[in-house]
């Protein structure tokens, strides 16, 4: 089956996973369902969500915030 929408740039679920490096189709919902994660909007059509093909290829998930190490040192 093609999971590829002809025409009007649109590419379903299970492609779009597949063009964001095979991550599964739960990452997608949790990525849909974060708005800190900015991730592109779908149209939904019967259930299935459909995604504009060059928004999924030009995201970026945000930058994770550096961790700040505490320099521990032993009073004595």
């Amino acid at each position: 089956m093609n999971d590829v929408l002809d025409g009007d740039g649109r590419v379903t679920q299970p492609e779009a996973a597949r063009l964001l490096g095979g991550v599964s189709q739960m990452c997608l919902w949790r990525w849909r369902n974060d708005p800190a994660m900015n991730f592109p909007k779908s149209i939904e059509i019967n259930g299935r969500h459909y995604y504009t093909r060059s928004e999924i290829l030009s995201w970026r998930p945000p930058a994770k915030p550096k961790r700040v190490r505490r320099l521990v040192t032993s009073a004595g």
